[in-house]
C-alpha cells in the first residue's frame, strides 16, 4: 500500500512536468475521479507550477487550481509509461497499463494513475485541511503533545491520518518495531523515555527505508507470516488487528 514514502518517490518522478501544460484528461473509471467533470474541464490550458506531498497525497498545483492525487492501497504513478514504484503490497505485481485510471496528457509528458483495485482517485481543488502534521515534521515534542492528549492504542493513533499523515500500516509496524514498544500500549501512559525512542525510530526507519526504496524494504517486512521468529530477538511474532488494519510485532521485544 502506498505510504507517504511512495508518495515522495512519486512526487519526485513528476518534477519533469512543471511548467508542462495540461491538454486533457480521461478519466476511464467513475470511481477514480472526485468531483464533477467541470471542475476537470476548467483544467485544460492550465500549466502545473509545482507538485507537493501532503501526507500520503501528491498534489500538482497549477497556480491558484490543484490536483491532488490519492493512491489507496493499490495506486501508483506512471509517467511517460514507467513508474518509479517496482512494487506495492496489495497488488498482484502485474503491473498491467489496462489499470489506468485516470490519464493526463501534457504538450511534452503523459501522466497516468494506474491502480488495480480502484481506490486511489483525483480530485480537483481538494480540501486537505484534515490531515495532521506530516510525520516528516514531528519533533519529539510534538509527539509527546499528540500522544499524551489522547488514549489511544499507538498503532491505532500513528494510523489515523487526522493526527499524523504519511505513516500506513507498513511503516507503522517498522516504526514501533525499532522502537520496542508495543502496538496495543496506550498512547497517554507512554514514558518520556518511550516517547524519545520512538521518534528516534521513526527518524531511523524514514531515512533507512528511503534509502531502500519503499514502505515495503523494512527489517520486519519479510517476516510477516505465522510461524515467522524475531529477526531481532527470535521471539514469536504474533499478529493483530489494530486500527482495522493487520498488525505485525514480536511479543519478547515489543513492551
Amino acid at each position: 500500500m502506498p505510504e507517504f514514502l511512495e508518495a515522495e518517490i512519486s512526487a519526485s518522478a513528476l518534477e519533469p512536468i512543471i511548467g508542462d501544460r495540461l491538454r486533457s484528461i480521461d478519466v476511464r473509471h467513475e470511481h477514480a475521479c472526485r468531483g464533477s467533470a467541470g471542475d476537470i474541464a476548467e483544467l485544460i490550458g492550465a500549466s502545473v507550477t509545482d507538485i507537493a506531498r501532503r501526507g500520503k497525497v501528491v498534489v500538482l498545483g497549477f497556480g491558484d487550481r490543484s490536483v491532488a492525487i490519492r493512491f489507496g492501497m493499490t495506486g501508483r504513478i506512471v509517467v511517460d509509461g514507467r513508474s518509479p514504484i517496482d512494487r506495492l503490497e496489495y497488488e498482484s505485481g502485474a503491473n498491467d497499463p489496462a489499470w489506468d485510471r485516470v490519464l493526463l496528457t501534457f504538450d511534452e509528458h503523459d501522466v497516468s494513475l494506474r491502480d488495480q483495485r480502484v481506490l486511489g482517485s483525483i480530485e480537483v481543488d481538494a480540501d486537505l485541511s484534515a490531515l495532521g502534521v506530516d510525520v516528516t515534521e514531528v519533533d519529539a515534542a510534538t509527539l509527546a503533545q499528540l500522544l499524551g492528549a489522547r488514549r489511544r492504542q499507538l498503532k491505532a493513533l500513528l494510523l489515523d491520518q487526522s493526527v499524523i499523515a504519511g505513516l500506513g500500516n507498513l511503516l507503522a509496524d517498522e516504526v514501533l518495531f525499532a522502537a520496542g514498544l508495543s502496538p496495543r500500549r496506550a498512547t497517554n501512559e507512554l514514558t518520556p523515555a518511550e516517547i524519545d525512542a520512538l521518534h528516534r525510530a521513526c527518524e531511523t526507519v524514514i531515512d533507512v527505508q528511503r534509502t531502500r526504496g519503499g514502505s515495503h524494504t523494512g527489517d520486519l517486512f519479510p517476516h510477516r507470516h505465522e510461524g515467522a521468529r524475531c529477526p531481532t530477538c527470535e521471539g514469536s511474532l504474533v499478529s493483530a488487528t489494530i486500527g482495522g488494519r493487520t498488525s505485525w510485532s514480536c511479543a519478547s521485544h515489543q513492551q
